[in-house]
């Protein structure tokens, strides 16, 4: 990623992506991370093979992105920036498996408390877990050819 722009490099191959390198290294990362703690920080990733390398994230909470850490049990924070991502993030605020990111969550230098309690609470895990089987048990290709029958049958 330069300038704000895809440059094309694969950052899941580049010497950049080191997942669980130590959050305190500098650049972008937040100022109230504990010492010790564990991250990696990138500005684009390619969420969908990320499962299995992450225990939790911090996303804006599209559709797409809401539905992957879903699909793979992983906790996130959500921050909305438009409404249609507020709704996501809340949909899963109230099921159990998400945290909300206010803007003053971040003046107030809260997003290492936020990240801790993603990777430390066991009802956060577990009910992002339990969302991820519930999801795997649907077929959901098959679901929407007969949602989508059922309305061609009304026309």
């Amino acid at each position: 990623m330069r300038g704000g722009t895809w440059d094309g490099a694969d950052p899941l191959r580049s010497r950049d992506f080191q997942p669980g390198r130590d959050i305190a290294r500098g650049g972008d990362c937040p100022g109230d991370a504990p010492p010790g703690s564990r991250g990696s920080f990138h500005r684009l990733l390619p969420a969908h093979r990320l499962a299995g390398l992450i225990d939790a994230s911090i996303i804006h909470g599209g559709e797409g992105t809401v539905q992957t850490a879903c699909q793979y049990g992983v906790p996130f924070a959500g921050i909305g920036l438009q409404l249609e991502q507020t709704w996501n993030i809340e949909d899963c605020v109230r099921y159990g498996n998400s945290l909300r990111i206010r803007g003053r969550d971040i003046g107030r230098r809260r997003l290492g408390s936020i990240v801790l309690r993603l990777l430390e609470d066991p009802t956060l895990k577990e009910r992002a877990l339990r969302l991820a089987q519930a999801a795997a048990s649907i077929d959901g290709p098959e679901r929407s050819a007969e949602e989508i029958e059922k309305v061609l049958a009304q026309v």
